[in-house]
């Protein structure tokens, strides 16, 4: 368009290689081999941090900076009666998430009951305390997995490959395209695409 305009004579965009066109250097999918021993890995630090971490990554898809300033209150538990038996449906409410927005992501059984407890057992406002700011620093937490990839032989191991794990895992569990999007927090499923 500049060049139309004739503000410059060369479009200099013809000189960068369009990075979107090269593939990956590494494909980011997680073997559920991998996760159950990043798992047993996180349970043997001497406090609960990275496992809670780690569970908040796979089983909810949530990015660094969402996972790093969550609150205790963030954890939550819904009581409902079912056949006159009191039974719990937990979930996880991610704020001021990318682009502002707030959303709340249904976590299953198990895993609501474990966050759950943790949060209950806290004393601090956030999930995970820290000495900036109160909390863990996004880079702290992603620190936390990266440690436990390479002790589990997978350097290469991110914060965004739980992402990807979360979205894959739950589409082949069968769950709606639309709402592993909304759980991602993707404005639209043509960005969720981009994760398959």
């Amino acid at each position: 368009l500049l060049k139309k305009l004739n503000v410059i004579k060369k479009d200099i965009l013809l000189d960068f290689d369009n990075v979107k066109k090269k593939p990956p250097r590494h494909e980011r999918t997680m073997s559920v081999a991998t996760v159950k021993a990043m798992f047993k890995e996180a349970l043997k630090q001497s406090t609960p941090v990275s496992f809670h971490i780690l569970q908040l990554l796979v089983y909810c898809g949530l990015r660094r900076t969402v996972l790093s300033k969550l609150l205790r209150s963030d954890i939550v538990r819904t009581e409902f009666i079912k056949n006159g038996e009191s039974e719990f449906k937990y979930s996880v409410k991610a704020r001021d998430a990318k682009g502002g927005k707030n959303r709340t992501i249904g976590v299953k059984t198990s895993v609501g009951q474990s966050l759950y407890d943790y949060s209950s057992s806290l004393t601090t406002e956030y999930l995970f305390p820290g000495k900036k700011d109160g909390h863990l620093g996004g880079m702290a937490v992603a620190n936390r997995i990266k440690t436990l990839a390479k002790k589990v032989g997978k350097p290469e191991i991110s914060m965004h490959w739980g992402r990807h794990a979360f979205a894959s895992w739950s589409l082949h569990a069968g769950a709606n395209l639309v709402d592993v999007s909304k759980a991602l927090g993707h404005s639209t499923v043509a960005v969720r695409s981009l994760y398959l």
